[in-house]
């Protein structure tokens, strides 16, 4: 779940996401990367709660598991 996204070039980005793409050298599809994305550069159950979108846990779950049944270790980044 990322949050801060914003327009640039005609696209829309967040600086963490694309640090950790560059990071991970395409071994993810970017839906692997990232399940949710929401605009304000808040806590992102705050930026969800404003979207009035629903976080599902388990398409958090399915997504770890396609990337560890190819990938050992796997890392999960957190904060907040």
């Amino acid at each position: 779940i990322a949050s801060g996204f914003e327009w640039r070039a005609g696209r829309r980005v967040n600086d963490d996401l694309l640090a950790l793409d560059a990071a991970q050298q395409g071994a993810l599809a970017a839906a692997d990367l990232n399940q949710y994305g929401f605009d304000p550069a808040i806590a992102p159950h705050r930026a969800a709660e404003m979207a009035r979108a629903r976080i599902e846990l388990a398409s958090i779950v399915e997504a770890f598991g396609r990337v560890a049944t190819r990938h050992r270790p796997v890392l999960v980044e957190g904060v907040g």
